[in-house]
């Protein structure tokens, strides 16, 4: 009597087509894979951005909102914005005191008074332009101020996903009218 002994394994052509389907799927998932990925990081990117100007927009409305007057100075004018148009604004409360809302190497600030300006935006957001704009009537029975608010990350990754840019135009009118 001879015993046969049935050895299971693979074949040398077995292996290589195993090998060779998962290499061709692998070569279909990973980059699908990273391009949802790099969506996620996209989108998380530019709703910081965007949160970030909404959130300085809304705080630059309620300053004009409950300003009492609004002064923009003729040397605060920038040669090359439209003649009502300036990068600062000056506004007085009603008590009196005096409010500077300006932009400062990509950082806008609210100057109350004697104290010291206050950050308003997140480090990772720069704000690359903000421009006031005074439509108030020239009885001066409305006072009505008009921004242009542009704000990009600050990210100095260099790669698109990381990159995210807003402009953002509305206005305010003060409340004491």
């Amino acid at each position: 009597m001879k015993k046969i002994f049935n050895i299971g394994g693979y074949t040398y052509i077995e292996l290589i087509l195993y090998i060779a389907i998962v290499t061709i799927m692998m070569q279909a998932l990973i980059p699908f894979a990273w391009s949802i990925i790099q969506g996620g990081v996209k989108s998380s990117v530019q709703q910081e951005v965007f949160s970030q100007t909404r959130f300085i927009s809304e705080k630059l409305k309620l300053e004009i909102r409950n300003a009492g007057d609004i002064s923009l100075a003729q040397s605060d004018f920038d040669v090359n914005l439209a003649e009502n148009a300036t990068k600062k604004i000056t506004l007085t409360t009603l008590t009196g005191q005096t409010i500077v809302i300006d932009v400062s190497s990509g950082v806008v600030r609210i100057k109350r008074g004697s104290n010291p300006p206050v950050a308003i935006n997140a480090a990772n957001i720069a704000v690359t332009d903000l421009t006031f704009t005074n439509y108030s009537s020239l009885d001066s029975k409305t006072k009505h101020v008009g921004f242009m608010l542009s704000t990009t990350s600050s990210n100095p990754s260099p790669r698109q996903e990381y990159q995210a840019n807003i402009a953002l135009k509305t206005s305010s009118e003060i409340r004491s009218n």
